[in-house]
């Protein structure tokens, strides 16, 4: 299993988009812009390069960390997307180790998201304490388990603008919720 974060290159003005696609706007492409965009996607095609934020960010980015970094792995432990979800919410402001040691109990007592939305708030909250911001975490957890029983029939979005309408969950958290493979830990 691997997990990388996307990389990002500014270069305001030599991008124009077309269908969320970026494509190379070749009459204001300057030397050093043309230059800097033929190292940004060294292998990959242009119009594989989605604007984000006014910055890149491109697959070939991504092949290129998957070669430097065969080995890269996501530290929290999981099983499917919903603890990976409910294990990233408790790691703000938390180590990952902290966060593996509570939810190595936690992930035996909640085992689906109705057990998260059907939980005592109290309970929940003494169960995760030790992660800090314990109440709010707890609120989250509880309140995205019911959305996503509600509208998404019990299974964690898989899109990024359906998972950042869940409670306490930003963008962070669905990068790495969306971008993790889900592998089975023994």
């Amino acid at each position: 299993m691997q997990w990388l974060r996307p990389v990002r290159v500014d270069l305001p003005g030599v991008f124009e988009m077309k269908d969320n696609i970026a494509v190379r706007k070749s009459d204001t492409m300057g030397p050093k812009d043309e230059e800097c965009a033929k190292q940004m996607v060294k292998d990959c095609p242009v119009d594989a390069i989605r604007l984000n934020s006014g910055g890149f960010q491109g697959d070939c980015d991504q092949r290129r960390l998957k070669k430097a970094y065969p080995g890269a792995r996501i530290a929290l432990t999981h099983s499917n997307p919903l603890e990976l979800l409910v294990a990233t919410i408790l790691s703000a402001q938390c180590t990952d180790k902290r966060v593996n040691i509570v939810t190595k109990g936690l992930f035996k007592k909640y085992r689906s998201a109705g057990d998260y939305a059907n939980a005592d708030l109290g309970v929940l909250e003494q169960d995760i304490r030790s992660t800090g911001f314990y109440r709010n975490k707890a609120k989250n957890i509880v309140n995205a388990s019911r959305m996503i029983i509600e509208k998404y029939g019990g299974k964690v979005p898989r899109t990024m603008d359906e998972i950042l309408e869940l409670p306490g969950v930003a963008r962070k958290t669905a990068n790495i919720v969306l971008a993790t493979p889900t592998v089975v830990v023994v």
